[in-house]
C-alpha cells in the first residue's frame, strides 16, 4: 500500500514543503492504534466506538421450557440506540422505583406531591368508602374497613384443604431466591407479564426481547427489555402492560402479597413480613378481585339445566343504632345455589327507594341477575317471601316455593343458611363503612373462591392464571387502569 506525502511534518510541529515522494507503508503497521502517531479526534471517536461496543444491548431468546430453543445470532441494537440513555424508569411501561418516577411527575411543581389515587373509591366524587383508616381493635390498630373482610369459602372445602399450603410455600420460596433473569423468565412462563409486546406507534411490528448488557439499567428484569428496529430509541419494559407497571415496589413484593392473598393471611402479618403500608396492601388486594370479577364473567357458564334443581333466595343486609330502635337497609343479597354442582352466585343489589313500595317491582330489580346466570328450563326452589310472579315473568316456568321450616331437598334451606350464616359474617363491623361496590367485589371474591380457591394452592395458581388471560389481552389502557375501573 504506497501513499503519496505533499507535506512533511517537523519536531517543531509546524508543516515544512517537501517533494512528493512515494512511501512503502507496511499493514501491521497500525497507526490507528498506535497512540504515538494516532490523532486527537480519531482516539476520542475509538473510545466512544469501543463505550457504545460496551453497552449495546444483544437480542436474545427467553427460555419458555427446560429444552432450550435452537441457539439464534445475537442481534447488536444500531449504534443510535447507544447514545439513549435506558433505564426502568425512563422505559415505557416500566417500574417507578427508587424515586423514579415518570417524567409527568418529576416536572411536577415543587412542593406538589404525587396523587394517590384511591382504588376503591366510589364514582360521584364524595368522600370515598374505605378510604380512612379505622382502630377496629387495639390488637390490629388502624386500617382499612376492606383489610377487615375475609370471604372464606365453605361449600367445597376439605378437612385437608390446607394441605397443600405447605406444596405452595416451597414452591414460592424457591421462586424468590431465583437470580432476577430467571425470576424474570419464571414470570413469562406463567403468562404475569408478557412474552409477546407490538411498538406502539407500529402496530403491525413486533418488539425483540433483548438483554441489556448493564444489567443495573434494568435490576429488576435482569437486564431484559423490548426493543425494536423500527423505533431504536424506544426502549419497552417487559413489565410493561402487567400487574407490575409503574410499581414502586419490585415485582417480588408483588408476588409476597399475591401469595398472603390467597392464603388469607393476618394483614398485620402481612404489612410486618412483607415491608409494605396497607395503603399498598388494599390496592393490591383491590385488583385480584377485580380478576375474580372478570374471572367470573368470562368463566363461569349457566346453572341448572332441564330438570335440574336450582335454589333461590334473598336477604336483607343492614345497621342498627346503638339503642337498636331503628335499622336501616343497606343492600339486599341475591343468592343462587346449584345443589348438584355445589356452586354459588351472589349479587348486592341497592335497597328499591322508590314512592311506591310495590314489592313486585323491588323483586324485578333484586331477581333480574338470574336471567344471566340460570338456565330457564331448570326448577326454581324458593320461598314465600319471594315474588312468584316475577319469577315466571323472567322465563322460569316451574317454581316452587316452600314454608320458612321446610328443610327437604325441595326447599332453598342451603342457600338461606349461607347467606344468614356466610355472608353477614364476613362484613361484621365494616357493613356500614363500605359502599354496595366494594360489597359486590368482596361476594365476587367469595364466588371465585368457592369455585376456583377451596384452598391457599388452587386460589393462588388459579388467580395467576385468571390475571395472566387479562395480561395477555391487549388494550389501550394498562391493565391497572382496567383493573381500577
Amino acid at each position: 500500500m504506497r501513499a503519496a506525502v505533499q507535506k512533511s511534518y517537523s519536531k517543531t510541529g509546524r508543516y515544512t514543503n517537501a517533494p512528493t515522494e512515494n512511501i512503502e507503508i507496511n499493514d501491521d503497521d497500525d497507526d490507528f492504534n498506535d497512540e504515538d502517531y494516532m490523532p486527537l479526534a480519531k482516539r476520542k471517536a475509538l473510545m466512544s466506538k469501543n463505550k457504545e461496543k460496551k453497552e449495546s444491548p444483544v437480542v436474545t431468546p427467553v427460555a419458555a421450557s427446560k429444552k432450550s430453543p435452537k441457539a439464534e445470532t445475537p442481534v447488536k441494537i444500531p449504534a443510535v440506540v447507544a447514545k439513549v440513555r435506558p433505564s426502568e424508569a425512563s422505559s415505557i411501561g416500566g417500574l417507578c422505583l427508587n424515586n423514579a418516577a415518570p417524567a409527568a411527575v418529576k416536572d411536577a411543581p415543587a412542593g406538589k406531591t404525587k396523587e394517590v389515587v384511591d382504588l376503591t373509591k366510589d364514582d360521584g366524587g364524595k368522600a370515598a368508602a374505605d378510604s380512612r383508616e379505622i382502630t377496629f381493635n387495639k390488637l390490629q390498630g388502624k386500617t382499612y374497613p376492606s383489610l377487615v373482610v375475609v370471604a372464606r369459602p365453605s361449600l367445597k372445602v376439605k378437612e385437608n384443604a390446607q394441605s397443600d399450603r405447605g406444596t405452595l410455600d416451597t414452591k414460592v420460596k424457591s421462586v424468590l431466591t431465583y437470580p432476577t433473569t430467571k425470576f424474570t423468565e419464571w414470570l413469562i412462563q406463567q403468562g404475569l407479564v408478557r412474552s409477546a409486546q407490538t411498538c406502539q406507534i407500529h402496530a403491525d411490528t413486533a418488539l425483540k426481547l433483548g438483554m441489556y448488557s448493564d444489567s443495573s439499567k434494568f435490576p429488576y428484569s435482569g437486564g431484559y427489555v423490548w426493543i425494536s428496529s423500527c423505533c431504536p430509541t424506544r426502549y419497552v419494559s417487559v413489565f410493561n402492560a402487567s400487574i407490575f407497571e409503574g410499581s414502586v415496589h419490585p415485582p417480588s413484593v408483588i408476588l409476597k402479597l399475591i401469595y398472603h392473598w390467597a392464603c388469607q393471611t393476618n394483614v398485620p402479618n402481612v404489612v410486618q413480613w412483607v415491608k409494605v403500608d396497607n395503603l399498598y396492601v388494599k390496592g393490591i388486594y383491590t385488583f385480584l378481585r377485580a380478576v375474580c370479577t372478570v374471572a367470573l364473567y368470562y368463566h363461569i357458564t349457566l346453572l341448572g339445566g332441564p330438570g335440574k334443581k336450582i335454589e333461590v333466595g334473598v336477604i336483607s343486609l343492614g345497621t342498627t343504632t346503638q339503642d337498636g330502635q331503628q335499622r336501616q337497609v343497606k343492600v339486599e343479597v341475591l343468592g343462587v345455589y346449584d345443589p348438584e354442582g355445589k356452586l354459588i352466585r351472589l349479587r348486592a343489589i341497592e335497597p328499591y327507594t322508590g314512592p311506591d313500595k310495590n314489592n313486585k317491582k323491588r323483586f324485578e330489580r333484586i331477581l333480574e341477575p338470574l336471567k344471566e346466570w340460570v338456565n330457564r328450563d331448570s326448577i326454581i326452589l324458593t320461598d314465600l317471601t319471594v315474588d312468584k310472579g316475577c319469577l315466571h315473568t323472567l322465563g322460569f316456568k316451574t317454581v316452587h316455593q316452600a314454608l320458612p321450616s321446610d328443610s327437604s331437598r325441595n326447599s332453598n334451606a342451603t342457600i338461606m343458611d349461607y347467606l344468614r350464616r356466610i355472608v353477614p359474617r364476613m362484613f361484621q363491623n365494616t357493613l356500614s363503612l363500605l359502599s354496595r361496590a366494594i360489597i359486590q367485589q368482596f361476594l365476587d371474591e367469595l364466588v371465585w373462591r368457592e369455585w376456583y380457591g377451596t384452598s391457599p394452592g388452587l386460589a393462588f395458581d388459579n388467580i395467576v392464571a385468571h390475571l395472566a388471560e387479562q395480561t395477555r389481552l391487549d388494550h389501550k389502557a394498562s391493565l391497572t387502569g382496567r383493573l381500577n375501573k
